[in-house]
């Protein structure tokens, strides 16, 4: 949140960071980010299975909005599956029938048993796919499935018509992700560990790439980044961003770490009566 006299004191016409993904414009791919979409996109057309996995804030719905948004640009019609369930740890077999069931709009009466829902749906699929219809099964936060859900979902993935999949598999979820999808403690689900692939959202890499993510933000509420921040201000930005991993310096400059660093510093600014955020502002933080 960044005070109404915070951003007249900057002549900033709302909140850079509130609402500001508005469409495919709004997004900034980073050089190390540019090709999830597109793999995310072929995935979903050809029946594939991808785990996208990142930090919290990192990104990774914005990214596979931006995918779908490019399939319906090609006018690819799909159907995106999406269990609702919270906690996703509950999730199981027979509640991913029931989302399957529920946004494809089964006419039927739900079978009781695992094996009639089973049926059911490789029929709907079938049908809707007879339609022109591409399916997806999305499941967010992802880092919290089972063991054992996570083995069913080669079952999903397996239904087809002829030589198409019926069925493709996005799950996207936070580092803890990679925990689940290890072999070495997971090998009896090693059935769909193998077969997925796993793309990983990376954190804004050096100070020029921060600079052109706020050049970005601000100009898509009327204002220049040069009314904001000295050019001295962004290195120390993307210093407070990054840590220590053992013999490495590993950057955490996610939009969401970024977004609230940055208001931090704009507080400041105003607290210490500046134009502008200097290199000096952030250090003082």
């Amino acid at each position: 949140m960044i005070a109404k006299s915070v951003l007249e004191h900057f002549k900033l016409k709302q909140n850079p960071f509130e609402g500001d993904i508005r469409g495919d414009r709004d997004i900034l791919l980073t050089q190390q980010n540019r090709y999830l979409p597109d793999y995310m996109q072929q995935t979903m057309k050809l029946g594939g299975m991808v785990a996208l996995v990142g930090e919290v804030g990192a990104g990774k719905s914005t990214l596979r909005r931006l995918a779908m948004s490019r399939l319906e640009a090609d006018g690819v019609k799909v159907k995106v599956i999406m269990p609702r369930t919270f906690d996703k740890s509950r999730l199981t077999a027979s509640g991913i029938c029931t989302a399957i069931l529920d946004d494809l709009k089964c006419p039927e009466a739900r079978c009781r048993t695992l094996e009639g829902q089973a049926r059911q749906v490789e029929r709907l699929l079938i049908e809707s796919q007879k339609a022109g219809n591409h399916h997806v099964l999305l499941i967010e936060e992802a880092h919290d499935l089972s063991r054992q859900t996570l083995k069913y979902l080669k079952r999903f993935w397996e239904m087809e018509h002829g030589y198409d999949k019926l069925l493709s598999i996005l799950l996207v979820g936070q580092n803890e992700l990679h925990t689940r999808l290890d072999l070495s403690s997971n090998w009896d689900a090693r059935e769909v560990i193998q077969r997925l692939e796993v793309l990983e959202v990376q954190a804004l890499q050096n100070a020029e790439e921060l600079r052109e993510y706020l050049e970005l933000k601000l100009s898509r509420v009327g204002a220049t980044a040069c009314q904001v921040f000295d050019a001295g201000a962004y290195a120390a930005l993307f210093g407070r961003l990054v840590c220590q991993q053992g013999q490495r310096i590993v950057s955490e400059a996610y939009p969401l770490r970024v977004n609230r660093l940055v208001a931090d510093t704009l507080r400041l600014a105003v607290r210490n009566e500046e134009d502008r955020v200097y290199a000096d502002t952030v250090r003082s933080l």
